[in-house]
């Protein structure tokens, strides 16, 4: 019975950590976002600066998406576990 708990526990814990993970790329996300906001209101920098900005932002808007639909899955494969050990 212990065993199952503990399952149960590491289970949740590395949801929680994909989330804590996922969260932090949306930060990332964010900053970049900001980032080429401020690229392109001052002018500052030549526009083949603000492109590679931009790509990059879209590299980590990309990594964080992956990481919401691994979250995901990992959230229904729990519950379809839950539901088979009742």
């Amino acid at each position: 019975m212990w065993f199952v708990e503990v399952q149960r526990f590491a289970e949740k814990k590395r949801i929680t950590q994909r989330f804590a993970e996922g969260q932090r790329f949306a930060e990332r996300k964010k900053n970049y976002a900001e980032r080429c906001t401020e690229l392109a209101e001052c002018g500052a920098q030549s526009k083949e600066k603000m492109t590679l900005c931009f790509a990059e932002g879209q590299r980590f808007a990309e990594r964080k998406k992956n990481y919401t639909e691994r979250c995901t899955e990992l959230a229904e494969c729990v519950t379809q576990r839950r539901r088979k050990g009742s």
